[in-house]
């Protein structure tokens, strides 16, 4: 991503980070509507072909987009563990 214009280098490298992460659940969350959110008629053809594959695949992409979610809203530090946060910078 693009640095933040005038911010100190441990920022920009703290929102690289993030934003990377973000980008990756973004990926994720299309992926998901690309597959599931077509019509009903892409959900009928899955179903048919192959309905548990898909069944899994869209639990995981789901819990892998809110699973994204929740880590960049996680604590600043969980025990001597520091989260990649902004904060912490």
């Amino acid at each position: 991503m693009t640095a933040i214009a005038k911010a100190p280098a441990p920022i920009n490298e703290v929102f690289d980070a993030l934003s990377q992460k973000l980008a990756n659940v973004h990926a994720r969350w299309k992926i998901y509507n690309n597959i599931y959110s077509h019509s009903d008629k892409r959900i009928d053809m899955l179903n048919e072909a192959s309905p548990g594959v898909f069944y899994h695949l869209q639990n995981l992409l789901i819990d892998d987009v809110v699973l994204g979610i929740c880590k960049v809203n996680d604590p600043a530090s969980t025990g001597p563990i520091k989260t990649l946060l902004l904060i912490n910078c």
